[in-house]
Parts: C-alpha cells; structure tokens; sequence
C-alpha cells in the first residue's frame, strides 16, 4: 500500500515536471500567397481565381481565430484584361475584400507604377498594410513601415515585409538582410514569431536566413515555386514557404508555439489548390468581377476559338511568328517565345481574355 502511495506521488509529480517544462503552448495558422499576377477571375482549368482564394480564406477565418493572412508581392500585371483596364486596381480591391493583415510589393507593381503608385494600392488594399524594409528615400529611410505587429488571437506575431532588390533606391540583397536582422532584433522581445514576407526566391530567403537569424518564417515569392511542403533552413531553423503563382494555391502553415520560449514545436505546412469543385466560391467577389468587366472590356468573354489539346507557351510562340509573319507579308517571321509569351492557351473554347493572357499587356 504505502509502495503505491509512493509510485502515485512520483508519477504526479513527474507529470507536473513534464507539464513545466513544455510551459504554454499556442497556435496560429498562416495562410498565403504570392504572385497573384492580376488573375482574378476563375482559371480555365478549374483550378485557381481570386473568388475562391476569397471563398478558401473567408472559410478558414470562420472557422479559426488564430489565422494570419500574408501576400508576398506580385500582384499586379500578367493577368486578366479586365484587371489591366484597371491598371491592376481592382486586384488591390479584391485583396481589401478578402481581408489580408499585410503584404510586400512585387517588383512588377513596384516597376508598373512606382512608389506614388504604390501607396495607392496599399490605400485600395483596405487593412492590408504594405510593408517593405528595403525601398529607401534619398535618405536612407524607409519608404513603407518596415514592420507591423498584429495580435493573432494572443499571439504577437511581427512581420516584417521586402522586395527583391531594385536597380535604383533599393538596398541590395546583403544590405536588405543587415537591414532584416537589426529589425527582427527590434521586434524580438516585443513579439511571440517574427515572419518575414518577402518578394525573393527560396534560395535567397535561406541566404538572408543565415543573416538574420532571428525570423522564424520566411513567406516568399518573386520565383514561382510550387513548395508543397516548407522548407527548413539548417544553420538556423527558419521555415521558408512558397505558393506558386497565379491564384491557384493558398499556402497554410499551422504552428504550434510554446509561449515561454517563444519556439516553435510544431510545423505542419500544405499548398491548397483552389479546385472549383471543392473550394467554396465567393459569390459576391464573382458578381463583382463579372461585372467590371462587362463594363470595361466587354470583349473579354467573346469566343474566338476552341482547342483539343494545351498548346504550351513555345507552341504560342510559333503561333505568333505565323502570325507575323503572314500580317507583314514578309518570308519570315521571329518572335522570342520565351520573353514574350507568358502563358499558354488551355483545351476547350478560348475566348479573348485567354489570347490576352498569353502576351499580357504586351500584345495589348
């Protein structure tokens, strides 16, 4: 009896060891994406379009308080007709619609229209706050916040937003991550996770990484990577993750922290494609967009051809010297598919906007 008494009285207090040194733990589920490219509407492929990103993430933010909503860059250009007419306006409005907390400038919208235009988007943006360390004035300051802090149910999280480095009042790659590091030791004891969204590749976040050792996650973009699963950086720990491109994932990564080390213990990560037929639609977005462009470029939806197969990017490029071919009645035609043509042309019936996406506002 009293040999029971003692195993009871040590299995409890073990369980209590065990309980302090694992201490509070919390969650927080990132949701995000990148390189939007001005696709709004619904892809031809049944897979992708702002009205079911809005429609996934509306879902999850029903269902969870702990969600943080990133873009890192890339949303303007490339895409639909109806976003072009409106000088990729109404893909900022889409984003305000959709609730985002923060994001990064691309270097398409950052090119496209400037810092002036920048801050415009970041006004139609609604919430969203355009966060970015390495665009400097002739001062070496900031132009945007470099950082925001967002409570995400109690859980502090900073992030802290850059674009892939520019030719002119831009900091260059290492000078950005000597700029990230010092921000992220600012946030450090004011934050539970510092996640970094930035507009560069994988390979560069992992060099920054090795930098700034003290972000936990890098969301990034700029490179089109369909990360399936994040990515770990050896010397450091951080997380990297990636969206692919062009609305056709949102990106989630849950995490569980322990509160009192500010770690984290657990990382789970999938890409989710944005499937027509199991992603809800928002509605209200669609009727929206249908709209616009109805009333801007009425052409878009007008059926020009039908294909049986995909024609690839190379084969559109062919298509295209034909075509210049035969319109300047010369012996040859030339046409650099791979600076050129952005996309190619899916199976079934092809309307305008399909032609227009292959070229983009090149061809316009």
């Amino acid at each position: 009896m009293r040999k029971m008494k003692f195993w009871s009285i040590v299995s409890l207090l073990s369980l209590c060891f065990a309980s302090s040194i694992a201490g509070k733990t919390d969650t927080i589920l990132i949701l995000h994406t990148n390189d939007i490219h001005d696709h709004v509407r619904p892809d031809y492929d049944g897979v992708g379009g702002l009205p079911y990103v809005s429609g996934y993430i509306r879902q999850m933010k029903s269902e969870r308080k702990d969600v943080l909503v990133l873009d890192a860059g890339d949303v303007a250009e490339k895409g639909d007709m109806v976003a072009f007419a409106t000088h990729s306006e109404m893909t900022y409005e889409a984003l305000a619609r959709i609730g985002y907390h923060a994001g990064a400038p691309g270097n398409h919208e950052h090119d496209f229209v400037g810092i002036p235009g920048l801050k415009k988007f970041e006004s139609l943006a609604g919430g969203m706050k355009m966060l970015c360390i390495n665009l400097i004035d002739e001062n070496k300051r900031p132009r945007f916040d470099p950082s925001a802090i967002f409570d995400i149910d109690g859980v502090r999280v900073g992030v802290i937003g850059m674009i892939v480095s520019r030719k002119e009042n831009c900091l260059d790659k290492h000078e950005t991550a000597v700029a990230m590091a010092r921000e992220a030791e600012r946030l450090e004891p004011l934050t539970d996770l510092i996640v970094a969204s930035c507009h560069f590749g994988s390979s560069d976040c992992a060099d920054i990484s090795r930098v700034a050792p003290n972000i936990d996650v890098f969301v990034s973009g700029h490179s089109h990577e369909v990360l399936r699963h994040h990515m770990r950086v050896p010397e450091t720990g951080a997380v990297i993750v990636q969206a692919g491109s062009y609305a056709e994932y949102v990106g989630r990564l849950e995490i569980v922290l322990d509160m009192d080390s500010e770690k984290m213990i657990e990382v789970n990560s999938e890409l989710v494609p944005m499937d027509h037929d199991t992603i809800p639609v928002d509605g209200p977005m669609l009727q929206w967009i249908r709209i616009k462009e109805k009333e801007l470029t009425p052409e878009a939806s007008r059926i020009i051809a039908s294909s049986d197969v995909m024609i690839g990017p190379a084969q559109v490029g062919q298509l295209a010297a034909t075509a210049l071919r035969e319109y300047g009645n010369s012996d040859v035609g030339f046409c650099a598919a791979d600076q050129v043509i952005r996309a190619g042309l899916p199976i079934g019936r092809l309307d305008v906007n399909a032609f227009f996406r292959t070229g983009g506002e090149r061809g316009y």
